[in-house]
């Protein structure tokens, strides 16, 4: 008998079973960063011009102004002599920002994580460029002033653009595709504290809705016009229907097998998974992950009192 006569024979249940598998198949979903690539583009053109520019405005605060009489005097250093240590800084510069992940666009409404990224690139960047420039021999020497002004000064100026391309971004229309779309399952005060805090700095993730945990109680019920999205085990179907991007779950929102569910499921359809733990709610500053043995480990590392200076200030 064919296989064609072998399905037909199958009772109806079989055959809807299959179906409703086959309707849950793999999939690629597109990240809402992928689809603005032009954003990436205007951002790192923008972050260009201003590293060369900030360049040449530190050659001429340095060379061309009151500091050039500080240090050894050196009549030959010109802006023509002087062009290729602005060109190989302005290149490095931008080779570590794009290390640091600078241009992702999950940075873009995240200014905070934008500044920590450009002083830590800055910092490393003055040390790297002088220890790069000592080693290749570039005539005429580096200036050492050069390098923290340029570094001040490329900081500066990245900071003042990257505050008003985030201004621009987090007022327009283009700000809606970065913007995660979250699915909490479970609520409390927490959850309801994140999200106004969330609205006050421009809402890098915009909260679609809630789904019930597995014993159908929510610790606190949500909040007036937040959508109830379904049960904790139709997760599924609602993280398509969304179109989520991001999954976060409460601590005790489930039991442990169906915690393992959840992470397959945010895996399987390509969405980020994070848990919320209730039990740091007083000491967050030192929450840290950790793995002990290859086993990982959340807990409290170091509390500020650990700290000498913060123990002598106690003390005092």
């Amino acid at each position: 008998m064919s296989a064609s006569g072998l399905s037909s024979c199958r009772p109806p249940d079989l055959l809807s079973e299959e179906n409703t598998e086959n309707k849950f198949d793999l999939r690629h979903r597109h990240r809402s960063w992928i689809e603005n690539q032009k954003l990436v583009g205007i951002s790192f053109v923008g972050d260009a011009l201003v590293v060369f520019g900030a360049l040449l405005l530190s050659f001429l605060i340095r060379f061309e102004s009151i500091l050039s009489e500080v240090g050894v005097s050196d009549m030959s250093i010109t802006l023509t002599s002087y062009s290729g240590h602005i060109i190989i800084g302005g290149v490095v510069m931008l080779a570590l920002l794009a290390n640091f992940r600078f241009h992702d666009p999950r940075n873009f409404l995240a200014f905070r994580s934008s500044v920590k990224i450009l002083v830590r690139s800055c910092a490393l960047w003055c040390v790297s460029f002088l220890a790069l420039a000592l080693m290749l021999k570039i005539d005429p020497a580096v200036s050492r002033l050069y390098c923290v002004i340029a570094a001040l000064v490329a900081m500066a100026s990245l900071l003042a653009w990257r505050w008003v391309f985030y201004c621009m971004v987090r007022s327009s229309k283009m700000g809606d595709g970065l913007r995660q779309k979250t699915i909490f399952i479970g609520w409390s005060e927490e959850c309801e504290a994140s999200l106004g805090a969330a609205v006050a700095r421009g809402m890098q993730h915009r909260v679609v809705g809630v789904v019930r945990p597995q014993n159908g109680k929510f610790e606190k019920a949500p909040p007036v016009g937040m959508k109830v999205l379904g049960d904790f085990d139709d997760l599924r179907e609602v993280v398509r229907n969304e179109e989520a991007d991001l999954v976060m779950t409460l601590e005790g929102a489930s039991d442990r097998q169906g915690m393992l569910e959840l992470v397959e499921i945010c895996g399987r359809e390509f969405v980020d998974f994070k848990l919320v733990p209730s039990c740091f709610q007083v000491l967050v500053s030192g929450l840290k992950l950790e793995s002990v043995n290859g086993m990982p480990v959340l807990g409290v590392d170091k509390l500020p009192l650990h700290y000498l200076f913060n123990n002598v200030v106690k003390r005092g």
